[in-house]
């Protein structure tokens, strides 16, 4: 649950100052006045808040490979945590995602962090109660966290299809129309 809160922190903070931090702060306005394209602005935080992403994702990876070798545990191939770092990733990316599109409706940065939190909550309660609770295992499915699957990873060497699939379709649907927003939208 550390991992998930801090990856899930990382993300929602990236991008919710991508927008609404920055409208907030009036240095958006400041650099739309500038010969500056909305999309190349909007472009350049997608690229470096998931470039970031991608470095934490392998750090944890690296982490998980020294802890293992410091306490001499049995240590997963190597491909197995990459696998589990681009799971984890994924995960990431789509929270970082939903956050965006959250921002570039917002006004107010504490409003969309808010927001993005609470559904970040929501859907680790909802995979926990979901898998403990066999009457609430129809939730599974609604919750984002319930894609991101380390065990069948370290288990079975591969990453779900269905685990990629879903979590590159939320994480790009929401960029594609937070990017589209983002175009759309008046500066006050």
């Amino acid at each position: 649950p550390i991992a998930l809160a801090v990856g899930a922190g990382v993300a929602i903070v990236l991008a919710n100052g991508a927008v609404a931090g920055e409208l907030e702060s009036g240095a958006l306005e400041l650099v739309l006045s500038q010969p500056i394209a909305r999309l190349r602005y909007f472009t350049a935080h997608v690229v470096f808040g998931l470039s970031s992403l991608a470095l934490l994702s392998l750090s944890g990876a690296g982490g998980m490979f020294a802890g293992q070798q410091v306490h001499g545990l049995p240590t997963p191939a190597i491909g197995t945590l990459l696998t589990m770092a681009l799971n984890y990733l994924l995960l990431q990316c789509a929270w970082y995602g939903l956050t965006l599109l959250i921002s570039v409706f917002a006004r107010e940065a504490g409003h969309a962090a808010f927001v993005a939190f609470v559904l970040a909550v929501v859907s680790y309660l909802v995979q926990v109660i979901a898998q403990l609770r066999s009457n609430a295992a129809f939730l599974l499915p609604y919750s984002i966290n319930a894609y991101y699957s380390p065990r069948e990873i370290f288990l079975g060497n591969f990453l779900p299809l269905k685990s990629a699939a879903v979590l590159s379709g939320v994480a790009l649907a929401s960029l594609v129309a937070a990017a589209y927003r983002f175009r759309e939208r008046d500066l006050p």
